[in-house]
């Protein structure tokens, strides 16, 4: 999963499961993540844990923005390692802002902001889709 900016870029890249022999519906849902974000004056690449149903709740979310005109998209995670939040204007863009924090818990926090065009969104959807897919989201 990736979306681009003005001069910024976020890459969400699953790696496995965390727990791929568990028999335990729970720790069965973890999914072993990389993220990379890339700023203007910052560059962060960490790893994560997500949950497999963070990411078809930020799936609905960008539907409803694309289909129903909802203005406003999020991706939570269940840990609060990483967020994100796009508001679309009237000018086509979505206004993105977001943190990470590494290690999740009480680590350090990286803010941010950046802007993108709005037909990210359909190729967020299509990304989603693909990794929904894959992982059983």
């Amino acid at each position: 999963m990736e979306l681009k900016g003005d001069n910024s870029s976020i890459s969400i890249k699953v790696y496995g499961k965390s727990n791929p022999s568990s028999e335990n519906d729970w720790d069965s849902k973890w999914l072993r993540v990389n993220i990379n974000i890339k700023l203007i004056g910052f560059t962060v690449d960490f790893r994560s844990e997500f949950l497999t149903d963070d990411f078809p709740q930020f799936l609905k979310s960008i539907e409803r923005a694309i289909n129903e005109k909802n203005s406003e998209v999020e991706f939570k995670t269940m840990e609060e390692s990483f967020y994100l939040k796009g508001t679309i204007n009237h000018l086509g863009t979505v206004e993105w802002i977001g943190f990470a924090i590494y290690p999740a818990g009480n680590g350090n926090k990286l803010t941010f902001k950046f802007e993108s065009e709005y037909y990210q969104l359909e190729q967020l959807k299509n990304d989603l889709i693909k990794l929904c897919q894959q992982w059983n989201c």
